[in-house]
């Protein structure tokens, strides 16, 4: 990231177009060829920084009679320091890297940096903005904007948080030298502000694997971790924010369930490698109604779950060999419906693109479709993907060894 200019201003972000971002390239690689032959004495190269090409994606739809079609917007960034994370939230662009935070516009304009400290920062994007916090760190950070709207201290080192944006209401697992793990619930007050804790810290004596919300607030879900006879075993739990009680809770033994989200306010998925559950009549609270049953099971196949994701009531899943083809599956719980279709490619990662459609990601391929099944967008060139991060309203910034692809859906 740049520093501030001597007049005290930001820097801005230089947008080119594509054609001269080639042009350019061409340009470096004869400079390299002449630095080589004739200019040994030079002592570095100047290298042009920041934005790549907008470019744009084509539209695509094929549901007949569909009069809107969709489009994204894809902006590629170089020279984004190692180990940084990037959020796209449309307008606005986060990074997080080398000790501080900075926030500039779509158009590149640096509009604050703040420093944050050198630590290893985990970031959850948010559809305004993102809440940091440093893994084994003791402070949450949640910025838009603006810049910092509320922070939030714990009295034990942190590993895990998660927020329902909706809701407001925020789970934070940290690590107290007296457990392995202990739960906190508290809520937020119009995004702003972090108020008052809600539900009494919850202690365990296993790891917490992960957490989730459900939309209304009214449940959280915490899987946790532990070995038995030297096989690994997964608890998932479902805790009654208002009464601190715990109406639901299984032990899947010899598996581990690294995925659980809330499908609607009254069921909850929950997967492992190798099978799918749904945990239905959440809204009873009570552990007689409460019910769950084996959506899929990949049975002796080479298959497993690659990846999850839900919303607007629907779930997605993923499932292959890790190598080639995929399987997507769309269901629809409350109505009892499922659709699927293949991806060519291996799927690295599902998440939700705004009301009715989510993104496939494989490791060259960004993908949107509708609950429906149809292929709404898919971006016209080849990416490279390593990492995603989304902000649920159908932005999006992917990280791979070319830099940081940002896109958003509309």
């Amino acid at each position: 990231m740049s520093e501030t200019s001597g007049s005290g201003q930001q820097p801005r972000l230089k947008v080119i177009s594509r054609e001269e971002h080639a042009r350019r390239k061409r340009e470096k690689r004869k400079k390299r060829i002449a630095f080589v032959v004739a200019c040994v004495a030079i002592v570095a190269i100047v290298v042009l920084v920041t934005v790549l090409a907008v470019k744009g994606i084509k539209k695509i739809s094929e549901k007949k009679n569909r009069a809107h079609t969709y489009m994204c917007t894809a902006v590629q960034l170089e020279q984004v320091p190692d180990g940084s994370v990037v959020v796209n939230a449309g307008e606005r662009i986060f990074v997080v890297g080398e000790g501080d935070i900075m926030c500039a516009s779509s158009g590149g304009e640096v509009l604050w940096r703040e420093k944050l400290g050198e630590a290893d920062y985990r970031v959850v994007a948010l559809k305004d903005g993102l809440a940091v916090y440093a893994a084994g760190g003791n402070t949450i950070w949640r910025y838009a904007d603006s810049g910092l709207i509320w922070r939030r201290s714990t009295d034990a080192p942190i590993s895990n948080f998660v927020i329902g944006e909706d809701s407001g209401v925020a789970i934070v697992c940290t690590e107290p030298d007296d457990a392995k793990s202990m739960i906190e619930v508290f809520k937020t007050k119009d995004s702003k502000t972090a108020t008052e804790t809600v539900l009494e810290k919850k202690y365990t004596s296993n790891y917490v694997l992960g957490m989730a919300v459900s939309p209304n607030g009214k449940n959280i879900a915490v899987g946790e971790i532990a070995e038995i006879d030297s096989a690994a075993t997964t608890k998932i739990s479902v805790i009654d924010v208002s009464t601190g009680r715990s109406f639901f809770s299984r032990v899947f033994e010899n598996e581990v369930c690294p995925y659980a989200a809330f499908v609607g306010d009254d069921r909850l998925a929950v997967a492992g490698a190798r099978n799918i559950y749904v945990v239905e009549n959440l809204k009873k609270n009570s552990a007689q109604s409460t019910r769950m049953n084996t959506l899929r099971t990949m049975g002796d196949t080479s298959e497993t779950v690659l990846a999850i994701v839900s919303a607007d009531g629907k779930l997605v899943t993923a499932t292959g060999n890790g190598e080639g083809r995929s399987e997507v599956r769309i269901y629809d719980l409350a109505g009892g419906s499922e659709k699927s279709f293949t991806s060519e490619r291996n799927v690295k990662a599902l998440r939700s693109a705004g009301s009715g459609f989510f993104a496939v990601i494989t490791q060259t391929d960004f993908l949107v479709y509708s609950y429906d099944g149809n292929l709404a967008a898919s971006c016209e060139e080849k990416i490279d993907v390593n990492a995603v991060t989304s902000n649920g309203k159908g932005c999006f910034a992917l990280t791979g060894n070319y830099g940081v692809t940002l896109l958003t859906f509309a």
